[in-house]
């Protein structure tokens, strides 16, 4: 049986690696390495900030011991009355229900509600490329540079949203002294939370981000504020970071909470942050916003993805989204604004 499964993976695996050699993709290592173990990685990652909504899991165990009760109870009483009736003849009459076969069928049920919600999964990832204006064909560079990338988007939103529960808020904007200095940004204030906190313990958050006391900790790049294939250093040696947050939402005096979010345009419909189109900024850099008016891909002091067709956002909910860099200026106000013009 397991050998039999084990090789079924192999061939699927094997076939879908054909595939993309039919279309001319290439399969590259850093792509073979994700598809593989990098979901071991992500857990890695992510399971030690998952909150467990306790009461949520006592309801589901009590639901499940009580279904179990109920269907060995109900399937004991059914075998019961067809032996009291002599169903099927004395030597065909079925003997007493094992608990053993009620808990088989619960697993049944169970495995078919996990496999429903894989197929949802499923499902909506097809239909997203099946509709998606950008080509699934494109050079595997791109491809992988995008899934890498959408993956950094739904970090830094797992970081902010799991601030937000410490705090009350989403991280300031950027840090001011007294006398008005810029003095640390919001991805210096996430780094807790992407597991950077020795590097976080290091920045003296009283001084300025560039003063020589925390240069050099703003030296060191932080992988999940890159874009694979893009300059990750600039001119001064400093890193740099590919994405930006959206200057209506974090270049205000008071950062913004999910309530406030949520009584605007709504969660799912605010971006909070974006791929930046060209003169990356330091990712220590306090003012590392982009003013949404600049458009998509129109201005290297905007949002957009100079090597692709669309350009990928990050949405207050936590989702990731694509979108075209031809979209009309409007609707891209509108979904960078907290609230609806009135």
């Amino acid at each position: 049986m397991r050998k039999g499964f084990l090789g079924g993976v192999i061939v699927l695996f094997l076939f879908f690696v054909t595939c993309l050699a039919c279309m001319g993709q290439g399969v590259p290592a850093e792509f073979l390495f994700g598809l593989i173990g990098g979901w071991a990685f992500f857990l890695k990652r992510v399971i030690l900030q998952v909150t467990v909504n306790w009461g949520g899991m006592l309801t589901a165990v009590v639901c499940l011991v009580a279904l179990v009760v109920g269907l060995q109870l109900f399937l004991g009483w059914v075998t019961r009355e067809l032996r009291r009736r002599g169903a099927g003849g004395k030597e065909q009459q079925p003997g007493p229900w094992q608990m053993r076969w009620t808990l088989a069928i619960v697993a049944l049920v169970v495995l078919m509600f996990v496999a429903g919600i894989s197929a949802v999964g499923i499902t909506h990832q097809t239909v997203w490329l099946m509709t998606s204006k950008e080509p699934i064909t494109r050079s595997s560079s791109d491809v992988v540079s995008r899934i890498l990338s959408s993956n950094n988007l739904k970090e830094i939103a797992l970081a902010l949203h799991t601030f937000h529960d410490n705090h009350g808020r989403f991280p300031t904007g950027a840090l001011f002294d007294d006398q008005g200095t810029a003095l640390h940004g919001w991805q210096t204030q996430l780094l807790p939370y992407i597991e950077q906190q020795e590097l976080y313990g290091l920045i003296n958050l009283r001084l300025p981000w560039n003063h020589p006391n925390n240069l050099p900790q703003f030296r060191k790049p932080i992988r999940r504020y890159q874009v694979p294939g893009a300059d990750t250093q600039d001119v001064a040696g400093l890193a740099v970071s590919h994405y930006a947050a959206n200057a209506r939402v974090f270049g205000r005096e008071q950062p913004v909470t999910l309530s406030e979010l949520v009584a605007g345009r709504g969660t799912a419909m605010t971006i909070v942050a974006g791929e930046a189109a060209g003169n990356y900024k330091p990712w220590g850099y306090p003012l590392n916003w982009r003013d949404p008016a600049l458009g998509i891909n129109r201005s290297p002091e905007g949002f957009g993805a100079p090597t692709r067709k669309v350009t990928l956002f990050l949405f207050a909910d936590g989702h990731v989204e694509t979108l075209p860099n031809e979209l009309d200026q409007k609707l891209f106000d509108d979904l960078t604004r907290l609230a609806p013009e009135k």
